[in-house]
């Protein structure tokens, strides 16, 4: 089974054009959530980076890639500032 990840938007700011690993996901008001997507990820094709735009401003970071072994994994975006994307992650053992 592949890993699954999703992003959460804890930030006070609505972002939009939101991007990991290359792969689109919706746009994310405050406090929403993404649905789960099969990370399909290609370390010479893909980027590493969380990408997404805030009020005009493009935003961006580099990620950590979860372990293949990972089944589900979130990434929250805790703040935008000086167009860096402040992320925290963890492994979501919850389903």
């Amino acid at each position: 089974m592949n890993t699954r990840i999703r992003v959460i938007n804890n930030s006070n700011q609505a972002v939009t054009h939101v991007s990991l690993f290359s792969m689109k996901f919706k746009d994310l008001m405050p406090n929403d959530t993404s649905q789960y997507k099969e990370l399909n990820y290609n370390q010479f094709q893909d980027d590493p980076l969380i990408y997404c735009v805030s009020n005009e401003k493009n935003f961006g970071r580099y990620l950590k890639v979860p372990d293949m072994h990972v089944k589900q994994y979130t990434y929250v975006i805790d703040s935008l500032s000086n167009r860096i994307i402040y992320v925290s992650s963890y492994e979501d053992n919850s389903n």
